[in-house]
């Protein structure tokens, strides 16, 4: 039972069990994937790629985007 997560081009859509489209948590870039982690599991941990330096060359520069949630991920994996 939960949310789903999943990652798009503005950022990370939340859809409920039943499927209902819960909001979007918006991201400077693409998000490529996401994982909650820490102690409680409550915290989103979202990578992105394809930073833009200031010639606007884009590179493979990664950022890893915290974001503190109210609920936790799946507390069934190992720590």
């Amino acid at each position: 039972m939960g949310q789903l997560y999943v990652t798009a081009n503005v950022g990370v859509h939340v859809l409920s069990e039943p499927g209902e489209y819960l909001g979007l948590l918006p991201t400077p870039r693409r998000p490529i994937t996401l994982a909650f982690a820490g102690p409680e599991k409550n915290i989103l941990y979202v990578p992105q790629m394809g930073a833009i330096g200031p010639e606007g060359i884009r590179n493979t520069a990664m950022t890893i985007y915290t974001l503190p949630m109210l609920t936790s991920g799946f507390a069934g994996r190992p720590k």
